[in-house]
């Protein structure tokens, strides 16, 4: 047997049928004595990171027990949420806490409106690795997942240590700077080591 859902608890829904709700572990009456004991969410439930330094996933509902494959959420990063249980809601990859130590690391809200979904291209010579957007545009999915994937662990660093992320910004100008002083100065030299064209 199971627990039932706590106060402010969220489960994912598979059917309604009445004022009954089925889930993935039974069902569960959506009023009783007259009374609302649930609250159907319309639209999809979300969550957003407002945690400067990201929070990791956990595989459970323990601060311990962290993912170590997969990156969490960054900063002001919103992830959908399948369920909620107490202070832990459960994503895609994984479970996030609600707070650490007290502290909110993330903000709930509901929205209507879905994302669009992605169509495959009808070209069947054409589409593999690849996604065809509403808008037209034609992403190759492995160079966007380089590219996000880049983003993100650039701006987890930046805003984990800023310091060090302007020292290597002013390290990076001054070996730019080096490097084109040089470049010139190799280029001039092989310059003047042409045969003059007489």
């Amino acid at each position: 047997s199971y627990a039932g859902p706590s106060y402010d608890d969220i489960v994912p829904m598979e059917s309604i049928q009445g004022q009954w709700a089925r889930c993935a572990k039974g069902w569960l009456p959506l009023c009783l004595d007259g009374r609302n004991v649930f609250e159907v969410v319309e639209g999809t439930l979300r969550a957003r990171c407002v945690s400067s330094q990201g929070v990791a996933y956990r595989r459970t509902a323990n601060l311990e027990d962290r993912e170590m494959t997969v990156m969490g959420p960054i900063f002001q990063e919103v992830v959908d949420v399948t369920e909620r249980l107490g202070n832990w809601i459960r994503c895609a990859n994984g479970w996030l806490p609600l707070s650490i130590g007290g502290q909110p690391v993330f903000e709930l809200f509901a929205e209507a409106k879905q994302r669009p979904h992605q169509v495959q291209a009808e070209d069947a010579g054409s589409h593999l690795g690849k996604t065809l957007w509403p808008f037209g545009g034609l992403a190759d999915t492995w160079t966007w997942f380089l590219v996000r994937t880049s983003c993100r662990w650039g701006f987890s660093f930046a805003t984990s240590s800023p310091k060090l992320t302007l020292s290597l910004v002013v390290l990076s100008g001054i070996s730019l700077s080096v490097s084109a002083f040089m470049a010139r100065i190799m280029f001039r030299a092989w310059w003047y080591s042409l045969p003059s064209l007489r």
